[in-house]
């Protein structure tokens, strides 16, 4: 099993614990995220910041799990794609019940490119 399984499993633990430190421990400063409506975040301050204003809007969690993922190639040069599950209420948007696809792309143990599939239901 290459490190990058290792990390992909660190990642979905601290996206239960801590998200933000998912962006500081595996994100570079160059990164870029492409959400579903085509919006791009840049960088570890700008995830951090995103996901600040994201999480400030919840009122309640429900779910938020991954349902399947596969990894292919490693650290060095890998793709992994995640199935995500998501059940929850937000202030701006209401009750959000979704399944989201992301695709990251690594490089160096980072990820350099991720995107985000998927149609939100309210």
């Amino acid at each position: 099993m290459s490190k990058l399984h290792e990390y992909v499993a660190d990642i979905y633990k601290l996206a239960d614990e801590d998200p933000m430190e998912v962006y500081k421990k595996y994100f570079t400063d160059d990164s870029v995220t492409v959400d579903m409506d085509g919006s791009e975040t840049k960088g570890i301050q700008g995830h951090l910041d995103a996901m600040e204003k994201w999480m400030s809007g919840f009122v309640s969690a429900n779910k938020s799990e991954v349902i399947e993922y596969v990894v292919s190639g490693d650290e060095n040069d890998g793709t992994v794609i995640s199935i995500w599950d998501y059940d929850f209420e937000h202030k701006e948007w209401g009750k959000m019940v979704y399944k989201q696809a992301s695709v990251t792309k690594w490089k160096d143990g980072k990820v350099l490119h991720e995107q985000f599939f998927g149609d939100m239901e309210r």
